[in-house]
């Protein structure tokens, strides 16, 4: 063409006007002397004489295509990130209100035992049980727990209704105050709580601190190293119940309304 006096005429055609036609957008400014009335050729989109387009209008540039790929890794990266550092408030919200429970829920293994836990305290606490019972058993996530209060027949053998209690729940609470640490029995149901607990190998022992217990000095040293290793629930921390229901074990929502219905007609 540039030899020739060959007079190319495309205007008035649809042009398309993207990245993978910037071959035919060179080839117009090349030859504009040899297309007759090249500013009447126009992308059909934007109506924009092609004459007037740069590449980078159609193609953006492999500068800008990085920065938004790596501000994209980036904002994902710190995503994940603030979710992994505030995994358990993030959980504990999904599953008080019930959202993604898919996510937020554990699967439970042990659905054949009488109770969802077994709630240990020594005699001098027992003013202490009132909110867990009431907490637990009549507020929106209703568990059954066995206590020795109610659920120890008389004239039964100490250790063995500590040991069958154990057994038979899913969960092991541990009122852990000064008075607890004091006592035998307390000590024994901590002891068969936590063996239990490693015989299983699912994490069945939750512990309660309260304010009133400044170290555990009073705690023989497996039991100390327990409490040293591995984290607890402290009685006066914020949010202590939502921590505490969550720790407990989890009910789908298909079998809520069962699980309901079941300790209801217990109660009746």
């Amino acid at each position: 063409m540039n030899s020739s006096q060959l007079q190319l005429v495309i205007h008035g055609n649809p042009w398309t006007c993207s990245c993978d036609k910037k071959d035919f957008l060179e080839f117009v400014k090349e030859q504009a002397k040899n297309i007759r009335n090249t500013s009447a050729v126009k992308c059909a989109d934007t109506g924009k004489s092609l004459i007037e387009i740069e590449e980078i209008d159609i193609c953006p540039s492999a500068i800008i295509y990085y920065a938004s790929l790596g501000v994209t890794l980036l904002i994902l990266a710190l995503s994940i990130n603030v979710f992994f550092c505030f995994k358990q408030p993030i959980l504990i919200w999904l599953y008080e209100h019930e959202i993604c429970l898919s996510l937020a829920a554990r699967r439970e293994l042990d659905q054949d035992k009488k109770f969802d836990a077994f709630l240990s305290f020594t005699h001098k606490d027992e003013e202490l049980i009132a909110e867990f019972v009431d907490r637990l058993e009549n507020g929106r996530h209703k568990f059954r727990l066995c206590f020795y209060l109610r659920d120890w027949l008389v004239g039964e053998s100490i250790p063995e209704c500590i040991s069958q209690s154990v057994k038979d729940s899913r969960r092991i609470i541990i009122l852990m105050t000064k008075n607890f640490l004091k006592s035998t029995w307390g000590r024994l149901e901590f002891r068969m709580a936590l063996h239990a607990t490693s015989k299983d190998r699912c994490k069945r022992l939750i512990v309660v601190l309260y304010p009133d217990v400044e170290n555990f000095d009073d705690l023989d040293s497996e039991l100390k190293a327990y409490m040293v290793l591995n984290t607890y629930l402290e009685r006066n921390s914020p949010n202590f119940w939502n921590k505490l229901i969550y720790s407990m074990p989890h009910v789908m929502l298909g079998h809520r309304l069962q699980r309901n219905l079941s300790v209801l007609e217990t109660k009746i």
